[in-house]
C-alpha cells in the first residue's frame, strides 16, 4: 500500500457532500506501505537498492537527512535554521532637478532625497512537513527515493490539505484549552486514515484506521479532508476495479 502524510509541531500549531465516517481499529497494522515524500531537485539519477520512500525521481544519497524546521517543503543548502538578518543597505543618490534663477538648488532640493534599497540574503532555512521516521535532522532534506508515477497527484492533495489541517488543529487545541484540557504529551499523536474517492476525485468515505488517542485530533483530520475535497482528475491507473481510489494518509502532531 502507498501512503503519504503531513506533520506539524505543537508550536506551529465548505463542503456539503455527504460523507460516511467510521473508525476501524488495527485494520491497517499489517499492511506493507511505502511513503511518498517531497523532494525538490535531484542530486543524481541513481536507482536506490532499497528505499522506503517514493518521490518524483530516482536518487541515491549516502546519508539521509531531514530538515529540522516544520513547514511547506523548501530545501536551501548551506542555510541554518537561524532567523534571517537585515543586511546591505545601499544608498542611491538623486540629483536635484530644479534650480533657482541664480543657479543654486531650491529649498525643496535641499531636502533628503537619498533612496535606500534594502537587499536581503536570498533563500531561507530548509523545512519539511513529511513525518519521516528514523532519519536524522540536517541542514536540508535529502532522501534516497524511487520515482513514483502518480507523485504529482499526491502532491496536489497535500497542497490542498495543508491549507485546512493546520487551522483545524489550532481550532481544536484552542477549544480544549478553553475547557481546561491539554494534549501535552511526550509522544507523537498520529491519526491514520484511509480515504475513498470516486473516479472523478469526489470524496466518498473517510475511515480512521488508527486513532491518535485524542478524538479532537482525529476529527481535525477527517474535517480537513472534507473541506479540502474534491481532488479532481485522479490518474486512471490509480482507479481500482470497483471504480474507486483508496489512499492511506497519516496526520502527525509531533511531541
Amino acid at each position: 500500500m502507498l501512503y503519504s502524510g503531513l506533520s506539524a509541531s505543537k508550536q506551529d500549531t465548505a463542503n456539503t457532500q455527504d460523507i460516511s465516517i467510521e473508525i476501524i481499529d488495527k485494520s491497517a497494522k499489517n499492511l506493507k506501505k511505502q511513503q511518498i515524500v517531497e523532494q525538490q531537485k535531484r542530486v543524481n539519477d541513481e536507482l536506490p537498492d532499497e528505499s522506503a520512500f517514493l518521490s518524483q525521481f530516482n536518487q541515491t544519497v549516502k546519508e539521509q537527512t531531514q530538515a529540522k524546521r516544520v513547514g511547506k517543503f523548501i530545501n536551501t543548502a548551506g542555510h541554518s535554521n537561524e532567523p534571517q538578518k537585515e543586511a546591505d543597505f545601499r544608498p542611491k543618490k538623486v540629483k536635484p532637478k530644479k534650480m533657482s534663477p541664480n543657479g543654486l538648488p531650491t529649498l525643496d532640493d535641499l531636502r533628503l532625497k537619498t533612496n535606500y534599497q534594502q537587499q536581503r540574503p536570498s533563500g531561507m532555512a530548509s523545512q519539511n512537513d513529511d513525518h519521516i521516521d528514523k532519519v536524522k535532522e540536517g541542514v536540508q532534506t535529502l532522501l534516497s527515493t524511487r520515482e513514483f508515477l502518480y507523485y504529482s497527484y499526491y502532491t496536489r492533495i497535500k497542497n490542498k490539505l495543508r491549507r485546512h489541517w493546520g487551522n483545524k488543529v489550532r481550532e481544536k487545541v484552542s477549544f480544549l484549552m478553553k475547557k481546561g484540557r491539554s494534549i501535552a504529551s511526550t509522544r507523537d499523536r498520529i491519526t491514520k486514515v484511509i480515504i475513498v474517492l470516486n473516479d472523478s476525485g469526489v470524496l466518498v468515505r473517510v475511515q480512521v484506521v488508527g486513532q491518535s488517542g485524542v478524538i479532537d485530533l482525529d476529527e481535525a483530520a477527517v474535517e480537513a479532508f472534507r473541506e479540502a475535497a474534491p481532488f479532481p482528475n485522479p490518474p486512471r491507473g490509480m482507479i481500482e476495479t470497483d471504480g474507486n481510489v483508496r489512499i492511506f494518509w497519516d496526520f502527525v502532531l509531533e511531541a
